[in-house]
């Protein structure tokens, strides 16, 4: 999987509720896997857009891999495997973009291929509240 320098370090645990670091609002979970085309047109062209990638460091964002095993720490406070909670989540197409707020909320989700400009728009969608 291609990797972004705003990806924060995979400790995933995800869990915002009780933190003291108010700095980032919202969460951004990038569910992906490895030999996705569209992952990686995610990667290849919009995440390497100037403008996307200002709004992408506004979230604490994680990349996680789709079928891992790997240990996550939900937003919630659950803890389950990558791969259980993308299961639980639906998530049925790749590249998915989950959106938490600070309660561990769901507040949006992409689950499509997009265009550079509708990332951005859903991006600017939740940094603004509404």
């Amino acid at each position: 999987m291609n990797r972004q320098s705003f990806f924060i370090a995979p400790t995933f645990n995800l869990d915002k509720r009780n933190s003291e670091d108010k700095s980032k609002e919202y969460t951004a979970v990038f569910f992906e896997a490895d030999n996705c085309k569209n992952c990686d047109l995610l990667h290849q062209k919009t995440l390497k857009d100037e403008a996307t990638l200002a709004l992408a460091k506004q979230f604490n964002a994680v990349q996680l891999d789709r079928y891992s095993n790997a240990n996550v720490i939900t937003p919630k406070g659950e803890s389950t495997t990558a791969k259980q909670w993308a299961t639980d989540l639906g998530i049925e197409y790749l590249p998915a973009m989950i959106f938490f707020d600070q309660e561990g909320s769901q507040v949006m989700r992409i689950d499509t291929q997009l265009r550079t400009f509708h990332v951005q728009s859903v991006f600017d969608y939740v940094l603004s509240g509404a």
